[in-house]
């Protein structure tokens, strides 16, 4: 429909305008010249495709871009009224009173307009194109998060807040029940239900500010607390200004479970883990640090993390693309740092996942 309709209107012209100049009938001379014309435009679609992704509707309009579109404009006007002079040649009765390239101004003078409509026509639509190709991507990319983020949840309800930690809790409270230490024991258990309900009432949400993932942090923490007794000491700073700051919901626990199991746990002494949250520029960095035995020569070359850390590296890459990046290497003085680093933003992104109905 997009060459049809140009080309009918070119060929109606032709009979009104050119058939009085020469003998030949009228559906050679209209129809031949104007619809081949027309429609060997359709060879450049292609490259009027091409030009139309080099112009995205949401950048900025400079000089560059309008002169290039004009010379892809002009450089099309010319090659219409070639092919148009071409075929008209082909199909008149007798020699026209004007050279091939005499005629070429005037063609393209004459078809200019239906040449700007086809142009624009051309390029709206393969932007339209394009922007709908992106929205489809931006849907795909909504429910990547989706199940990328109800795994996260199913694995912290499994105990990635880790079936270790579970198991060894419940044997905590059997032995303090034992020892008829019941304030704890009570203590523990409270905790461990306060912290698998901030877990299910917190499904459907992609990402919180920071204040609250502290806060269920804390509360992991507090439950490790009663089990390493005086051998786990914690300190948690964060820089002013940043507790509305957004984070991805559950980004801190599996960096803390990581550092309490591989760091504090293999210590036979008191061991430090230290929490802190910073601004560098637009970024966030959310760190984790433990003065462990840290990850060995092998592992610190090689970038080994565990799942869970490998399933935080995933989601920020899915949340924030290259600029969501998770880093674990040996730390100076001993022990093994984590840093989650992505940009700062006071609002949720506009990719956060709702609950489902």
């Amino acid at each position: 429909m997009l060459w049809t309709l140009p080309a009918l209107w070119s060929a109606y012209r032709a009979f009104v305008v050119d058939r009085p100049r020469n003998a030949g009938p009228w559906i050679p001379v209209g129809v031949v010249p104007q619809t081949g014309a027309w429609y060997l435009l359709l060879l450049v679609a292609p490259l009027l495709v091409i030009a139309a992704r080099r112009l995205r509707l949401t950048s900025r309009i400079g000089r560059r871009e309008v002169a290039y579109h004009l010379v892809l404009l002009g450089a099309i006007s010319v090659a219409h009224a070639a092919v148009y002079e071409a075929l008209l040649r082909a199909v008149v009765a007798r020699p026209l009173p004007y050279s091939f390239l005499e005629g070429l101004p005037r063609a393209a003078t004459v078809e200019v307009h239906l040449n700007v409509l086809f142009y624009l026509g051309v390029l709206i639509a393969a932007v339209a194109l394009d922007l709908q190709q992106q929205a489809r991507d931006r849907e795909r990319r909504s429910l990547e998060l989706e199940a990328q983020l109800a795994q996260a949840q199913i694995m912290a309800l499994r105990m990635q807040l880790n079936p270790h930690f579970l198991f060894n809790t419940l044997n905590t409270i059997a032995m303090l029940v034992r020892e008829s230490d019941n304030d704890r024991a009570v203590q523990m258990l409270a905790g461990l239900g306060s912290l698998l309900r901030h877990v299910l009432e917190d499904i459907g949400r992609q990402q919180v500010p920071l204040s609250d993932e502290l806060e269920f942090v804390q509360r992991y923490l507090a439950i490790e607390g009663l089990r390493f007794e005086d051998r786990l000491r914690v300190s948690i700073e964060v820089e002013p200004g940043l507790f509305d700051a957004q984070v991805p919901n559950l980004i801190l626990q599996p960096l803390v479970e990581n550092a309490i199991r591989h760091g504090i746990a293999r210590r036979a002494a008191a061991g430090d883990l230290r929490i802190t949250a910073t601004r560098d520029h637009d970024r966030i960095l959310l760190s984790v640090r433990d003065d462990g035995p840290g990850l060995g020569g092998d592992a610190a070359a090689d970038g080994k993390v565990g799942v869970g850390l490998e399933n935080t590296r995933v989601r920020l890459h899915r949340l924030y693309g290259a600029a969501g990046q998770l880093k674990v290497a040996d730390a100076d003085g001993g022990g093994v740092m984590a840093v989650a680093s992505f940009p700062l933003r006071s609002a949720p992104c506009a990719v956060t996942v709702g609950a489902r109905a």
